[in-house]
């Protein structure tokens, strides 16, 4: 009787770990249930430790400043632009876009 006791405390205390998702303090995250392979777009959670259940985990997205460089810099994401004008003249674009995401349109941006 004692052992079966200790048996279902440690199931529920596996369970109860496994029901704690994280999401970085640079980061939002959104519930995904894996059963049903759906989001919930409505709620929209900053960075901490949330009680989301054992088939959910967080699908994440950065809540800092994106760069995207198209420059010659050795950390650029993609090379400059090569483009030609009217009269056959190549012209090199390098250029840098920085972004931030709002917290109440992150359910709208994966929609």
């Amino acid at each position: 009787m004692i052992g079966c006791g200790i048996c279902w405390l440690l199931v529920a205390l596996i369970v109860l770990l496994l029901s704690i998702g994280t999401v970085e303090p640079i980061e939002y995250g959104i519930v995904y249930n894996a059963i049903t392979k759906s989001v919930n777009p409505d709620t929209v959670y900053p960075g901490g430790w949330y009680f989301i259940g054992p088939v959910m985990s967080f699908i994440t997205f950065p809540s800092t400043l994106v760069n995207i460089d198209f420059t010659e810099y050795p950390d650029a994401q993609s090379r400059p632009l090569t483009v030609k004008d009217n009269d056959g003249q190549e012209i090199r674009l390098s250029f840098s876009v920085q972004y931030r995401l709002q917290q109440e349109n992150v359910g709208q941006l994966y929609n």
